[in-house]
């Protein structure tokens, strides 16, 4: 049985997958030692030495050496310690230590630093304990630099800083560090800390040690003086993570994992493999799997997509590479698709990034989606080999072998239900042919059916003439394994897989699936995706694999598709009225008000447009299905040109003014990424020109559209005087919710620029129109901006009323984010506070809301200031790290505030003054001259 030893924490033990139970901490010593000198042999009275140190051994050291050896034997196994000569040796095992010195000594620092679980030899006593103790920590602390120089040689400089800081505290004298450190400030743009840094070594060790800054350090103190200065940090780059979840039940294929996860690993050529074979054999699986496998390799991110090449309508590689470059932080796509194939291999020129290109239709699709790196690595998977795909090393997939295939039955259906059947479940793999996909329905079947027997399931299976040849011919393979399961379900799911087949678009909700099929339509999509013919990519959704759906279209007959595409598209125009309903509070465009059809109701305008952002997609496809389909109903042409407004080609047409001032609305609330507010403030600018003059309602709408979207573009001068205009707007047509969402916007102006009376009435007002329409969220986010403005002028208990009751109403986690930050900025110093700071970040980095983030780690700094300003230096450089993908020069300068006056504290006034004064500069520069004035106060303190 194997055995682990980990001493790099608290020391334990495993014996295959069990921990031991090692004892008293003296036992656990001796283990201690013995693990370290991995592989050689300690006498007797070295052990004496571990256990006693430099005191005199007892009479009876050799027994207690001898029981302590006896004991672990009898919890590790006779083989764990073999005696040798005099002496003892650990037996073979494996160790934390040994392992470390594996993975530093191949450059997988940071593998061998994850291994750490705390203080190495932890809660053991003694000196050689400590002496140990304090030498591994050594060689921690020196990969540990290693790690940290390689990361800010890369530019992670920002992500390296609050570590560097902390290290750089806990060891003021080590001068690698500490040129590092000054390094990474520097390529920050911060090089009045980095000189402020050298300067407070410097005199550190003429104090200490009486001695000058090494050689090395010098020089990069004279690099960094004489450098051009550096331009203020870019933005964080973007590391994508975007492979599809990890497949928990892959089985089989060993031997070709490893051969394709070492054939991934970065070299001195881009590594392509490319995975081939029919439908159904298990690519994606297979190809998923493996990436999951090698993806640490690739630390600056992984690139995923279906390029839909088994289909009939393959992914433009154009297209493709706009998606990939936006994603990798490029705001400014090239129209061409030469230049953005060439911007896309210029990003990755530096980056260590794992391409997953799925599906791909041949080795034209996959040309332009190549990177020029050799840090990089592609997997591609395709039906059809891609020939001519140069460099690519081809990996031909076949069925898999009867023990795997058996393994993926059992890893579904579950042991003991195979084992009470082994040999019939045998015959079920070698009727599927050992086609993945085929043992994965048949085994979906039995686990969704308890009172089936393997053998029932056999039986049903019987016809192999018809069977056996359908699974073995080409293309045809994969069809006979869909009829399979198609031939024997009812007749309603039957209709079911007809009737999901047909709609073009990415899913379908449950609401439309019940149109398109009828009452039971969610439960019929369950059984579905309970039987493999189906996925449902999350609760209420369905989809189908695009073979899958050649597959159901192909048994639809013409009258049936042509009723149910009517439906379909019936049900969409029908839901656009109800969101228009919803947002216009039961009003809605003429052209979508003549709509008869029922649709999915409303209940509020968040509910409509957050169908509008989900189903756009879903809804163009339909479209644009209908008007190319013959069969489509008669009106479907008259109808199609009415979203075409309302899906994004903005016109300046007054006869559509309302639909256009929400699609206004639209741009400016569902930014995340995916609309730029320099491409749209020119569409909404238009559509609030078009309203204003005709003094229609709507233009309130758009000119709050148009005023958020100014603000997130920079413009805040013109902003506010949109917003201005749709505040009165709104207040004149009585539209409560342009009302709440500007006022609660000019409310936080207000208080950012201290008018905090004006603040306080724009922000009673909105709370007065929330209460009145009984918005939950929008009271709670008018409650929390005021009980800021009452914590500004001093009536904490009103701020701290507000804020609990703005956390008992609950909401989204944003809103929840809010909520805990403001209840614990009334708070003060009060011991609660830091705790609803600690949660505040908790929460805020589960949601990845990095603004919020960033301000409650400078927060939780400032508490920490007077007591542990090691801590607050930490905590800052975290907000700090947090505010560089930001762009938010508030949060950066507080941060930096907190940040200086920690340095300062620790005894680094030369950094921690060259933080203060960027400090000030940052609030100068944006006009807060009330907080720029106070860093000023500290700075004259310093003298």
């Amino acid at each position: 049985m194997s055995l682990r030893v980990a001493v790099l924490g608290p020391v334990r033990a495993w014996t295959g997958s069990s921990e031991a139970d090692l004892g008293s901490p003296q036992q656990r010593l001796v283990l201690a030692a013995l693990a370290l000198a991995q592989g050689r042999t300690l006498s007797r009275a070295q052990l004496a030495d571990v256990l006693w140190g430099a005191a005199e051994p007892p009479r009876s050291a050799v027994g207690v050496i001898r029981t302590h050896v006896s004991r672990l034997r009898a919890v590790l196994g006779h083989a764990s310690v073999v005696s040798a000569g005099d002496g003892y040796a650990l037996g073979p095992a494996a160790t934390d230590v040994a392992d470390f010195d594996a993975h530093a000594a191949d450059g997988r620092l940071r593998e061998a630093l994850d291994l750490w679980q705390g203080e190495a030899l932890a809660g053991l006593p003694g000196e050689y304990a400590a002496g140990r103790r304090v030498w591994l920590a050594e060689r921690r602390t020196t990969v540990l630099e290693s790690l940290l120089e390689d990361e800010v040689g890369r530019g992670r400089h920002a992500e390296c800083l609050a570590e560097l800081t902390a290290l750089r505290a806990e060891h003021p004298l080590r001068e690698r560090l500490t040129g590092l450190l000054m390094r990474a400030l520097h390529a920050a743009g911060r090089r009045s800390e980095a000189a402020g840094v050298y300067a407070d070594t410097r005199r550190l060790l003429d104090e200490r040690l009486g001695v000058e800054p090494s050689r090395a350090l010098s020089e990069t103190y004279r690099e960094i003086v004489a450098a051009d200065p550096v331009r203020a940090p870019e933005a964080r780059r973007p590391v994508p993570a975007q492979l599809p979840a990890a497949i928990t039940d892959f089985t089989g294929r060993a031997a070709l994992v490893e051969e394709l996860t070492r054939a991934l690993r970065p070299g001195a050529a881009l590594a392509i493999s490319a995975l081939s074979g029919l439908g159904g054999i298990g690519k994606t699986a297979l190809a998923v799997h493996v990436a999951h496998r090698v993806r640490a390799d690739f630390p600056d991110g992984q690139l995923f997509t279906d390029l839909r090449g088994a289909g009939p309508d393959p992914a433009d590689p154009a297209e493709v590479l706009a998606a990939f470059v936006r994603a990798l932080g490029v705001e400014e796509v090239p129209d061409g698709p030469a230049e953005r194939s060439a911007l896309f291999r210029s990003l990755l020129a530096e980056r260590r990034v794992l391409l997953l290109l799925d599906n791909a239709a041949d080795a034209a699709q996959l040309g332009p989606l190549l990177p020029g790196a050799a840090s990089c690595a592609v997997l591609t998977t395709s039906r059809v080999r891609p020939t001519g795909l140069a460099g690519a090393r081809q990996f031909a997939l076949d069925v898999l072998d009867p023990g795997e295939a058996l393994d993926l039955l059992t890893a579904i259906v579950g042991r003991d239900r195979v084992e009470a059947e082994r040999e019939a479940a045998q015959r079920l793999v070698t009727a599927c042919g050992r086609l993945p996909l085929a043992v994965r329905i048949a085994a979906a079947r039995l686990a969704a059916r308890p009172s089936w027997t393997v053998s029932l399931l056999v039986e049903r299976l019987a016809d192999e003439r018809r069977r056996l040849a359908e699974l073995r011919v080409g293309d045809l393979a994969l069809e006979s394994v869909f009829a399979l399961s198609y031939d024997q379900i009812s007749p309603a799911q039957a209709r079911a897989f007809r009737l999901l087949a047909l709609p073009d678009g990415p899913d379908l909700s449950a609401p439309a699936a019940t149109c398109l099929i009828g009452p039971e339509a969610e439960e019929r999509c369950e059984e579905l995706v309970d039987l493999g013919l189906a996925e449902s990519p999350a609760p209420g959704r369905y989809r189908m694999h695009d073979l899958l759906r050649v597959f159901g279209r192909a048994r639809l007959g013409e009258r049936e598709q042509a009723e149910a595409l009517a439906r379909l598209l019936d049900f969409h125009l029908a839901t656009l009225r109800n969101v228009h309903r919803a947002i216009r509070d039961g009003e809605s465009a003429q052209e979508l008000a003549e709509i008869t059809a029922t649709g999915h109701p409303m209940a509020d305008d968040t509910a409509g447009r957050a169908w509008l952002a989900q189903e756009a997609p879903g809804l163009a496809s339909v479209l644009a299905q209908a008007a190319a389909a013959h069969d489509a109903h008669a009106e479907s042409g008259a109808r199609a040109d009415v979203p075409a407004d309302v899906l994004g080609e903005v016109a300046a047409s007054g006869a559509r003014v309302e639909v256009l001032a929400e699609v206004a609305s639209l741009l400016s609330s569902q930014m995340d990424g995916v609309v730029q507010a320099s491409l749209a403030i020119p569409a909404v600018r238009g559509v609030a020109a078009v309203a204003g003059r005709r003094d229609d309602p709507a233009a309130c709408v758009a000119l709050a559209a148009l005023g958020h979207l100014l603000r997130d573009n920079g413009e805040m001068d013109e902003a506010a005087s949109h917003l201005r205009a749709a505040l009165d707007l709104a207040r004149r047509h009585d539209r409560a919710d342009v009302f709440i969402d500007v006022g609660n916007t000019l409310g936080l102006d207000a208080y950012y620029a201290r008018d905090h009376d004006r603040a306080s009435e724009l922000l009673r007002e909105s709370i007065a129109v929330s209460r009145r329409e009984g918005i939950a969220s929008d009271l709670a986010t008018a409650s929390l901006n005021l009980a800021l403005v009452h914590i500004e002028t001093g009536d904490v208990a009103e701020a701290v009323r507000l804020s609990r009751d703005a956390l008992d109403l609950g909401g989204d986690p944003i809103l929840r984010t809010f909520a805990l930050y403001t209840l614990a900025r009334a708070l003060g110093d009060a011991p609660e506070a830091a705790a609803r700071y600690a949660e505040c970040v908790a929460l805020s980095r589960e949601n990845t809301l990095g603004f919020r983030t960033a301000a409650a780690l400078f927060r939780l700094a400032e508490l920490h200031l007077a007591a542990d300003p090691a801590q607050a230096a930490t905590l800052a450089e975290q907000s700090l790290a947090e505010s560089e993908s930001l762009e938010n020069p508030h949060i950066r300068g507080d941060a930096l505030a907190i940040l200086g006056q920690a340095l300062v504290a620790l005894g680094q006034p030369g950094r921690g003054r060259a933080c203060l004064e960027e400090a000030a500069a940052v609030f100068t520069d944006l006009g807060v001259l009330p907080k720029a004035d106070d860093v000023r106060t500290v700075l004259a303190d310093l003298g």
